[in-house]
């Protein structure tokens, strides 16, 4: 576990993370993030797909014209803006939890990395 204090950069507590991490003590007003997730849904969006290129692109297609496409596109948009935030953020790797620009790597007890960095943050003043 690592701590790296920085310049303030946002409020509130961001969490990132993967599915194959476990999180613990998660606060209700953290917003938690799985970088993997993009990964999940082209696996979701290919299941099941024929082998044959032509015929898996008509399935393709027509699973991007059916009704649940346009909740997949905000999956997507979703995914692809937490990526965004955490190399913003500069986070490095994962998990990491950061609170007002100041992040802990390595720490899965998300209450305990929030402490931590409250500390620090309280030492620097």
């Amino acid at each position: 576990m690592s701590l790296l204090l920085a310049t303030p950069a946002s409020a509130g507590i961001e969490v990132f993370s993967a599915s194959h991490l476990t999180l613990s003590n998660v606060p209700s007003n953290a917003v938690v993030v799985e970088l993997d997730a993009l990964v999940g849904l082209d696996e979701v969006l290919s299941l099941g797909l024929p082998a044959n290129p032509d015929q898996a692109g008509s399935v393709a297609l027509e699973r991007m014209q059916g009704e649940r496409w346009a909740e997949m596109l905000e999956r997507y948009e979703h995914a692809a803006l937490a990526v965004s935030r955490a190399w913003v953020l500069g986070v490095e790797k994962i998990p990491a939890v950061v609170v007002d620009g100041n992040v802990v790597y390595g720490e899965t007890d998300v209450a305990r990395a929030v402490y931590l960095i409250e500390e620090a943050m309280s030492h620097a003043e």
